[in-house]
């Protein structure tokens, strides 16, 4: 057995707004979408949004390292 990827899943009430926000606020590129599962990547990196209704707000061990703090911020804000 070989491990051919690794990825985050994050679970999201509301995928359309998930997939919005990654995109506004990271610049992520949505490679795969539906109702239930979307694949997006950031910078690179494989990022799974899972359709969880019920999911309430936890904190997730997702970081992004940026060049510039402040338009990230504002960028996360928007």
């Amino acid at each position: 057995m070989s491990v051919t990827e690794t990825f985050f899943s994050i679970e999201v009430r509301d995928m359309k707004r998930a997939i919005a926000f990654y995109e506004q606020a990271f610049g992520a590129n949505a490679a795969f979408t539906s109702p239930t599962w979307s694949s997006i990547f950031v910078a690179g990196v494989r990022i799974g949004l899972f359709l969880q209704p019920k999911h309430a707000a936890t904190h997730v061990g997702l970081h992004f390292a940026v060049d510039d703090l402040g338009a990230a911020c504002d960028g996360v804000e928007r």
